[in-house]
């Protein structure tokens, strides 16, 4: 699935899975969770992606932000970065995104 596909399947479900949540919100979560680490400019590149709607470049970025200051997750917000990455099997960007997934978990695990 494409990103762009995903919001159509997503609209068209007759009842809300508690277990998906859409890019827009994923991007915001974790906003607030790493803006601590991102600086000036990638926060602005990142609202500038946000309010353009391209909410998976605004996670990739933060993402990178996120492994480049070596910043930890909350857990609760990990396990939703999963969860929605488990929304996208076989996208084009699903191998990188899954490799800085598997890079923060390496990450969580040496900062215990």
């Amino acid at each position: 699935l494409t990103f762009a596909s995903r919001g159509w399947l997503a609209q068209s479900r007759p009842t809300i899975d508690p277990l998906i949540i859409s890019d827009q919100d994923m991007a915001w979560l974790l906003v607030d969770a790493v803006k601590s680490c991102l600086t000036s400019y990638e926060r602005m590149i990142v609202f500038v992606e946000l309010g353009c709607g391209e909410s998976h470049l605004a996670i990739k970025r933060i993402l990178t932000a996120l492994l480049s200051a070596r910043m930890v997750l909350p857990v609760a917000i990990l396990s939703k970065l999963t969860s929605w990455l488990n929304g996208y099997p076989g996208s084009p960007e699903e191998p990188q995104l899954r490799m800085m997934l598997t890079q923060i978990c390496m990450q969580e695990f040496d900062a215990v």
